[in-house]
């Protein structure tokens, strides 16, 4: 995705898909909006950095991402079963459908 020059900021630091989510949503922050995302741009730090900033944030994350909770991403769950972790305000939940 292009997004044009680069005229970032110390808010616009980090990973790539970090750098584009805070761009696109500098006139958005500390205003009290909720930012929805996928897992190609959600992370845990991601998350944490927007909240600070009073912008709330919603979505599915990559197993794979180091930053994730690791007592909720490896935890075995049954069908029906959920596990969440609280950490600085960000809240991280995993679950398994009862139905497929």
């Amino acid at each position: 995705m292009y997004t044009g020059k680069d005229d970032s900021t110390d808010l616009e630091q980090g990973k790539k898909t970090d750098k584009t989510v805070m761009k696109l949503m500098r006139p958005y922050v500390l205003k009290g909006h909720e930012l929805f995302m996928d897992n190609y741009y959600n992370s845990y730090g991601l998350s944490q950095k927007l909240l600070d900033l009073k912008t709330h944030t919603v979505g599915t994350l990559r197993k794979s991402r180091k930053e994730n909770p690791k007592n909720v991403m490896h935890k075995k769950l049954k069908k029906g079963e959920h596990v969440w972790v609280r950490k600085n305000n960000v809240y991280v939940s995993k679950w398994v459908d009862k139905e497929p």
